[in-house]
């Protein structure tokens, strides 16, 4: 069979992932997915986007009011109609992918005819469908997943046969690490370089090469990891008849094993389960979780089969349910199966108790509902398993694994029946889960997405599904406002922010990026036809044909310190939480700020290929985002870039900065010396010196030996012109890059054998080139070197188009010339320097300095002296070149120059898509990844309507309650192993402040009826805390005021790192002149007296304000500290606003 073709660039992010070979069984392989409610609409979707061969879609249901809930490809027509929804949802798929069939499956659904797929899904169907769909692809020989959404309960079951061969279990790069040593024993310690831990576990296999001494090692079949000792030591069993060990270059590298798993079918696990847990405090509830599942299904059997589920929020039909699961027709163990309730105002049962019947009713009682959030989590489940059948890479389910999110749900007797019946809209299949007055609360609410790639596309279609921002017409407070729907995508983004005075029902998405081809294999709101438009208007456009009811603003303005006159004070308190959907730390961390700043709840979520995760921030309660940092990002030593690379990496690395340097930094520096009369002075004693004048000559020389084929005004005027690879053009980038190649690859790599011979020797005796110090060898230029010809056809084209024209190489004749070209160029021979180089950054740092000026005064007065000669060239511009990742020219040349250098160092080289992934810094994604962890912020956003409502007041809210932190969830997920991890938030650490009697200071949430301030009382002070002064304020003011609050003078003020105030200085006699003076003055003004610049023309500042310690603790032996406030923000006046723009606008001009 002929391999599929691949669309390397849609596919470029997930092939990261899955690897060609994966994607490639993925591409030949057919999926049949029966059942299209909402479970199912999201696997099909999952799996189009993922491109496989074909997605058959079988289901010949009526559409439903209750289905609008979850499945985003139906619409009101639908409902009403009764469309199939197979049918109903064909068209739409059927765009996502124009790789991938989607097609309708109306045939039966016996053995012969599921034998034409390698996968069959069964999606919320009766358990003796989903027994016979089993039994038919045990036959056929088909992998079968079951999945399935039942209100707040979600399961996902797998049986791939009796011996499924997973070709790669984890997906992981394997381990290559340094050794250092190798003892001859009989079970042999390998020892790795103590820059990095070897990472492995008992059982790995691993394989060796460039071993000096005990040479067997090298190339030998595979030996298991017996055991690990640490970090830097484990054994490989008998070495004991090995010679011994030397010090060189050795490495130890990680080999893949496959696994084969056993499978048993459905009707046999069903009986004897086996389970993968999702939620540690509840491993011990899966037996009641499966038993809860099997009744629910009796429950629904009764009649025939084709019964229903018990009617929301019906306790005596859950009772029914509850009675059948203990029975042993579900295997349930009689009146233990459920562990018995705390009675009202006792402490609930430990974590670890079986699954309480409180919480079964509550899954029973909702079981008949549809949850979008629920039907992603297990839709994305259930597509992963589906494609580890088709690929064989990753590890599969076994067998069953249930995501029980009762706590989701509103407690056991809060709601009856009526509070969710049907209403004949489309939110009727929710509402049967959370009630009325919680989906009021839902639609008439106000959330922020930031981000619309890959989560914010997502999160857009779970906001709408739940219908946020999406009241009915006529329905609530929220019915007179004016725009919905398409019209409210397409409102005016300079005015979407700011305008919100009071709190409107809207979401807001923002987003700076326009829609690339790659986005498309996840960013599922997009189309090819979409590419170059705005995400966030795109997006929004997407989501309102979903919920023609949601009012959703699109902008495309950056969330950052600088826009905060755009997300102002009105914006961030019109809002009831905020979904991060962005891709770095630094915005995360500012958004996470502005959220504890005003108290909102943020759902913060990310994705690294098969690993996810999301955290829940809750306002008063749970630590922020910034509460915990990721570990540093480890550098590079620059003489490893330099001189002494060891991996990969290193020499993408250095490949990127020599790109840089040559296409950017060599233009940008010719540029300015033709514009700029005073360039030369102005790099005279800077560290790059030479570099510099060494790059604008050899840009200048290129530009001058390619003269003569410089366009005419004309076709200047007309853009850049073509030349024949002979062309004067053509030869001179082609001698530019051979005297790069014999620069770069055999001139400096013999300059650095010669001065570090093979026999040099450390310090301390040892081989010098040993460890992490590869010994390179010198490269000889071959014109028939696919690599070497590369490197000259990528670097011609390049310099071409910096010197303003373009060479041709789509063509092997053309390729050919130039190579030759490259070849025929007369170099200089290598000749041997006495010439320092540095062993490590230490001791370059001590040379930079001994150098003092930057560079050999009589080198850059001769480069100076070369540029006067090119005069008459001064008046060109040349192109400025930065490297662009899904550039494929850039991507070639770069990872021609890494693997040139790593064929220099005897490093393993890398393709040019792995190498585009490193240089690039992107980020491997997958649509099922993305789906899951939305799909987990999803219910928590369930459980933030609940406290949202339950704050309004009993009249509104009933039974509703507020859910406390311990019933919110933060998760991490690995859809390869596969992990499914959540656990509760870390709560906010405390701060107790002893406030004096007469402080009037009323902490956020409580009235000051409440409060006796003429006693002494305690604080419990968080980082949510937050205190607001609204200016303008003097600094006096601000004393008297703490002072007054607090019943304790100030100690200090800062505003970052400038101090604004400090008491003891104040004090100071030679200091009062200075303390009066600034004391009637606001804090803007004392901040320029300070720092001698003005505060950033921003509506607000934090302040971080120490009060004094109180009187009585003078006594104690040790200095007391006084307590620091919370964060206090100081709010511009609208004429210190005014002052700070002029003032800026003042240094701009300057």
């Amino acid at each position: 069979m002929a391999s599929p073709a691949i669309d390397q660039v849609q596919l470029s992010r997930q092939l990261y992932v899955m690897g060609m070979e994966a994607q490639t069984r993925m591409a030949q392989s057919d999926v049949l997915v029966v059942g299209m409610g909402g479970v199912g609409v999201e696997i099909a979707k999952n799996l189009a986007l993922m491109g496989v061969k074909g997605v058959a879609i079988h289901d010949p249901t009526p559409a439903r009011w209750a289905d609008l809930a979850s499945n985003f490809y139906l619409s009101e027509a639908d409902a009403e109609a009764g469309t199939p929804r197979a049918s109903a949802c064909l068209p739409k798929l059927a765009e996502l992918n124009s790789s991938v069939r989607v097609r309708l499956h109306t045939g039966s659904l016996g053995a012969t005819d599921v034998s034409r797929f390698a996968v069959v899904v069964g999606c919320c169907l009766p358990l003796a469908d989903q027994l016979a769909l089993n039994a038919a692809c045990r036959s056929a020989g088909s992998a079968f997943v079951l999945a399935e959404a039942m209100g707040a309960l979600g399961v996902v079951f797998c049986d791939f046969g009796s011996s499924f061969v997973v070709r790669d279990p984890t997906g992981e790069e394997p381990v290559v690490r340094v050794v250092t040593a190798v003892t001859s024993e009989a079970d042999g310690v390998v020892t790795v370089h103590p820059s990095e831990r070897h990472g492995l576990s008992p059982g790995d296999a691993v394989t060796f090469d460039g071993i000096q001494g005990m040479t067997e090692l090298n190339g030998c079949p595979p030996r298991r990891v017996t055991s690990v000792l640490d970090g830097h030591r484990f054994r490989i069993g008998d070495t004991s008849g090995f010679a011994p060990f030397q010090p060189g270059n050795g490495h130890v590298k990680q080999v893949v094993q496959p696994l084969t798993v056993s499978f048993e079918p459905l009707d046999v696990s069903l009986e004897r389960p086996t389970f993968v847990a999702t939620d540690f405090a509840k491993t011990s509830r899966l037996a009641g979780t499966h038993a809860l599942w099997r009744g629910l299904h009796a429950f629904r059997g009764r009649d025939g089969g084709a019964g229903r589920l018990p009617a929301a929020w019906d306790i005596g039909e859950a009772e029914e349910v509850l009675a059948l699961a203990e029975g042993e027709g579900c295997g349930g163990s009689g009146a233990s199966t459920f562990q018995a309730s705390a009675p009202e105002g006792c402490a609930p049962p430990p974590p670890d108790a079986a699954l309480s019947r409180e919480a079964a009713t509550r899954l029973a009682c909702a079981s008949s509902a549809t949850l979008s959030p629920m039907c992603s989590v297990v839709g994305a489940m259930a597509a992963s398993e589906a494609l580890k059948a088709c690929s064989g890479k990753f590890t599969p389910i076994s067998q069953w694994m249930y995501l029980e999110a009762s706590e989701a749900l509103p407690p056991a007797g809060a709601l009856t029946p009526a509070d969710c019946a049907a209403r004949g809209d489309r939110y009727d299949g929710q509402r049967r889960a959370v009630g009325s007055a919680v989906q009021d609360q839902l639609c008439h609410s106000s959330w922020f997405v930031v981000g619309a790639g890959a989560i914010g596309c997502e999160a857009l279609k779970t906001l709408a599904m739940m219908g946020v921002a999406a009241p009915i017409p006529g329905s609530g407070p929220a019915s007179s406002s004016s725009s919905s729907g398409a019209a409210a995508a397409a409102a005016d983004s300079s005015t979407a922010a700011g305008s919100a005075g009071a709190k409107a029902d809207r979401v807001v998405v923002t987003d700076m990026d326009s829609i690339e081809k790659s986005n498309l294999s996840r960013q599922f709101l997009f189309r090819a036809a979409d590419i170059g438009l705005p995400k966030s208007a795109t997006a929004a456009a997407a989501t309102a044909a979903m919920n023609p009811l949601i009012r959703v603003e699109a902008m495309e303005t950056r969330v950052a310190a600088d826009t905060e006159d755009v997300f102002d004070e009105a914006f961030w308190r019109g809002l009831d939480g905020v979904v991060t959907a962005l891709d770095n730390v630094e915005a995360r961390l500012y958004v996470d700020n502005r959220c504890v700043q005003f108290g909102k709840p943020m759902l913060e979520s990310g994705t690294l290929g098969t690993k996810g995760h999301v955290q829940v921030v809750l306002p008063g309660s749970s630590v922020s985002y910034g509460s915990t940092s990721d570990p540093a990002e480890v550098s590079v030593p620059v003489c490893t870039l330099k001189s002494f690379p060891s991996k990969i990496e290193h020499t993408i690395q250095w490949a990127r900065d020599w790109f840089e340097g040559e296409f950017a930094q060599a233009a940008e520096a010719a540029n300015a010396f033709a514009a700029d009369s005073a360039f030369l002075a102005t790099i005279a004693g800077t560290p790059t010196r030479v570099e510099t004048l060494e790059r604008v000559v050899g840009v200048f020389a290129s530009a001058s030996a390619a003269a003569p084929a410089q366009p005419s005004a004309a076709a200047a005027a007309a853009g850049a012109s073509a030349a024949s690879p002979l062309s004067p053009v053509a030869r001179a980038c082609a001698a530019w890059a051979r005297e790069q190649f014999e620069s770069l690859f055999n001139h400096r790599i013999a300059q650095l054998c010669h001065t570090f011979p093979a026999d040099a020797t450390n310090d301390d005796g040892l081989p010098f080139w040993s460890g992490t110090k590869r010994r390179p060898r010198p490269l000889a230029f071959d014109p028939a070197d696919p690599l070497h010809r590369t490197f000259v056809a990528s670097a011609v084209r390049l310099r071409a188009a910096m010197l303003g024209t373009e060479v041709q190489t789509d063509t092997e004749e053309s390729v050919d010339a130039l190579a030759a070209a490259a070849a025929a160029t007369t170099v200089a021979p290598f000749v041997a320097k006495d010439e320092q180089i540095a062993r490590d950054d230490e001791e370059l740092a001590a040379m930079q300095e001994a150098k003092g000026d930057g560079g050999d005064g009589g080198v850059a007065a001769g480069l100076e002296a070369r540029l006067a000669a090119f005069g008459a060239a001064k008046g060109r511009h040349f192109a400025v070149i930065a490297f662009e990742k899904d550039d494929d020219l850039h991507a070639s040349l770069l990872a021609a120059a890494s693997n040139l250098r790593a064929r220099n160092y005897g490093i393993e080289e890398l393709d040019v898509m792995q190498t585009r992934r490193i240089a690039g810094r992107i980020i491997p994604a997958i649509a099922t990844t993305t789906a899951l962890v939305v799909g987990l912020v999803g219910l928590e956003l369930f459980k933030l309507a609940q406290t949202q409502l339950a704050r309004r007041g009993p009249a509104v809210a009933g039974r509703v309650r507020t859910k406390p932190i311990t019933d919110h969830r933060d998760a991490f997920v690995n859809v390869a192993l596969p992990v499914l991890t959540v656990t509760e938030p870390m709560e906010c650490p405390a701060t107790i402040v002893r406030l004096p009697a007469g402080a009037k200071y009323v902490p956020p949430g409580l009235s000051a009826d409440a409060v006796d301030v003429s006693v002494a009382r305690e604080w419990r002070v968080t980082m949510w805390d937050a205190v607001d002064l609204k200016g303008p304020m003097t600094m006096q003011e601000l004393l008297d005021w703490a002072e007054e609050q607090f019943g304790m003078e100030v100690d200090s003020v800062n505003i970052e790192m400038a101090t604004l105030y400090n008491a003891t200085m104040a004090s100071m006699p030679m200091r009062a002149a200075v303390t009066r003076q600034r004391a009637s003055m606001t804090i803007p003004k004392v901040y320029e007296a300070v720092t001698g610049t003005p505060l950033p023309a921003q509506p607000s500042v934090q302040l971080l304000v120490t009060l004094a310690p109180p009187e009585e603790d003078d006594d104690d032996e040790e200095e007391a500290e006084g307590p620091e406030l919370p964060v206090v923000t100081y709010w511009m006046s609208p004429e210190e606003l005014d002052d700070l723009r002029a003032a800026s606008a003042t240094r701009a001009e300057a």
